[in-house]
């Protein structure tokens, strides 16, 4: 990982570290790949069915604003032509259309085709005491061991990431307010990575 590098220079990482690291992060993208491998049906409940044997490519529709040709984004792989294309989107939709179902694919081709560092984070998730940071130290760090903030913020600003956050639109009424700051000033601060928000429509989403 040729950005580990940048932490030797900056101090912030050893050069005895980096293989260490390395394994780490390794494990973790293939604990949460191989997670969103299998997936669990109605029709096979106690049956695990490869995802995708299931998956039936889904279409993003540009707003026109963007896409003068309407012909949209078909997500069948990594799609090139959203990302880093568009390098913060919004995929908008009611109930039921595959919003999240396009995020574990997108999380699965990011990972096949070796174009960046997928980080999925469902935001209901999210709380005063459980902020973006938090969670990624939660999904990164394997048991018994945690990754030092400053590693994370630093690897974060050498860019690379492609963070989806999943399910606007279920963050507890409570949390809305918080996770709305948290999210804006994560983007913000971390502006060197591409950034995809999935979400029913809500009013809440014109502030992004």
């Amino acid at each position: 990982m040729p950005k580990l590098q940048e932490l030797v220079k900056l101090n912030l990482l050893r050069n005895d570290e980096i293989n260490d690291f390395e394994s780490r992060f390794s494990k973790y993208l293939l604990k949460r790949y191989e997670k969103f491998l299998i997936i669990d049906t109605l029709v096979f409940p106690n049956k695990q069915t490869l995802f995708k044997s299931l998956y039936e490519p889904l279409t993003l529709l540009v707003e026109p604003i963007f896409d003068e040709d309407g012909e949209g984004i078909l997500i069948d792989g990594y799609p090139m032509d959203l990302l880093p294309n568009y390098g913060r989107v919004i995929i908008e939709d009611t109930a039921g259309m595959g919003k999240s179902t396009i995020m574990r694919k997108l999380f699965l081709s990011i990972v096949e085709d070796k174009v960046g560092i997928p980080i999925l984070i469902e935001l209901r998730q999210l709380k005063n005491n459980n902020d973006i940071i938090n969670e990624i130290k939660k999904q990164v760090s394997p048991i018994g061991l945690i990754f030092d903030d400053s590693l994370i913020y630093s690897l974060i600003n050498e860019g690379g990431f492609i963070f989806l956050f999943d399910g606007f639109d279920e963050i507890p009424l409570a949390n809305k307010e918080f996770v709305i700051s948290e999210l804006h000033s994560f983007i913000e601060k971390a502006n060197y990575n591409n950034f995809l928000i999935s979400s029913r429509p809500e009013d809440s989403l014109y502030s992004f």
